[in-house]
């Protein structure tokens, strides 16, 4: 204000300090077309505004576009940066913890935790275009409510995540039952096998060029899954070294790292839901099973389910497939007909009749928000039926290899 032309000098005890922050935006990876680099956009958030987004969240950021003139060795360029004058950021996609459940969801939650063939529903509501593999669809179901996790007095953690490894002859779906589990899972990941290396999945050290040139963490698919599900598709296809990175994050849950003078130990409280081809691509009748499956015994022990789905040829179940497949795409052709030019004899409850067989018990969009509610408010107890049966179980599983087997 005193428009005196030499420097100003800082007085320190005079000042007003706010936090501020830098944070980077970038394009979802979903929506971008082949082989583009997503665009970029910085964020100054300042004050009560920092520190609430953590890396990999999906962000809605309202604001002032601003811009400042690029300056070269002291000429002022014709180029102009941009970047965002934050006013509010909300965070998009939440884990279960803060999906929001109005009070109507909850009536509606708790009326279907009533319906004595809730069990039945949900499992049906999983995939529902896929034909019949009922048991796997059931212990989906239970992975992904999950168990608990349970915290001992002596710091010693026991996971509650279910992990469970499909597999199977090609052609029986287990991709697309992976691909509905990630939709249906307050918080999922899908990677493929192949083209997933092991820092893809823990996390990897970048050099950051936009802070200071420090390194900085970017954390890796299963990371990203905390608290949710991680599928990964064709897993006998991973190299051994990336396959050696899953050991520490299905068991411990967590992901230790010492790179680039970071050490940091990361948390992966996710399931993990895997799908595998046997070794010659299909299973050999003649082969023992376990010979056939191309994964070290250290990983296969880490899985609590492990289900061997094959494609036999059997009439009945032949022709039922068929149907449920053609009844799909004959449905499917007919609404985008329609959407075109609308049928004669065609209304919306010609066509919800028709969808009835592919269409799930309960809408996706509920089930995700009766998952969520259902971790965050159920506690089960193992009664001592279940004890007892369990202890049995696990006997006579011992027997079976008892002596040198």
């Amino acid at each position: 204000n005193c428009e005196r032309k030499t420097r100003l000098d800082l007085v320190m005890n005079r000042c007003r300090f706010v936090d501020t922050q830098k944070l980077r935006i970038q394009e979802s990876p979903e929506g971008l077309r082949g082989g583009e680099q997503p665009q970029t956009l910085d964020v100054d958030a300042t004050d009560d505004l920092t520190g609430q987004v953590a890396p990999g969240d999906r962000v809605v950021v309202n604001g002032i576009l601003r811009s400042v003139q690029r300056i070269n060795y002291g000429q002022k360029s014709t180029l102009f940066d941009i970047y965002l004058e934050c006013n509010f950021i909300e965070i998009a996609e939440k884990e279960f913890e803060e999906i929001a459940i109005s009070e109507e969801d909850e009536a509606e939650i708790k009326a279907l935790a009533r319906d004595p063939m809730i069990y039945k529903k949900i499992t049906r509501s999983i995939a529902p275009t896929i034909y019949g593999t009922d048991d796997v669809k059931e212990a989906i179901a239970l992975q992904l409510f999950g168990g608990i996790a349970k915290d001992m007095p002596d710091g010693s953690r026991l996971r509650g995540d279910i992990h469970v490894l499909l597999v199977g002859d090609p052609g029986i779906a287990k991709s697309q039952i992976l691909r509905y589990v990630v939709k249906l899972s307050p918080r999922g990941i899908y990677t493929s096998g192949k083209s997933s290396t092991s820092a893809g999945l823990t996390a990897t050290a970048v050099k950051d060029e936009f802070g200071d040139g420090r390194w900085t963490l970017e954390a890796g698919a299963l990371v990203l899954a905390d608290m949710g599900i991680a599928a990964v598709d064709e897993m006998d296809k991973m190299a051994k070294e990336d396959r050696s990175a899953l050991h520490e994050a299905m068991e411990q849950q967590s992901i230790s790292l010492a790179k680039a003078g970071i050490t940091a130990t990361l948390k992966s409280r996710c399931a993990l839901l895997g799908a595998a081809n046997p070794k010659l691509g299909r299973f050999d009748q003649f082969v023992p099973i376990a010979e056939q499956i191309n994964m070290p015994p250290s990983l296969l022990s880490r899985f609590d389910l492990i289900f061997v789905m094959t494609d036999q040829p059997e009439a009945e179940r032949d022709g039922a497939i068929a149907n449920h497949i053609i009844k799909t795409h004959s449905v499917g052709e007919l609404i985008k007909q329609h959407e075109y030019s609308p049928l004669p004899d065609v209304d919306e409850e010609y066509i919800e009749r028709a969808l009835a067989p592919v269409t799930p018990d309960i809408d996706p969009v509920l089930l995700r928000k009766y998952i969520a509610y259902a971790k965050r408010t159920c506690f089960p107890i193992l009664s001592d039926g279940a004890k007892e049966a369990l202890i049995a179980y696990y006997m006579r599983l011992r027997n079976l290899a008892s002596g040198n087997k």
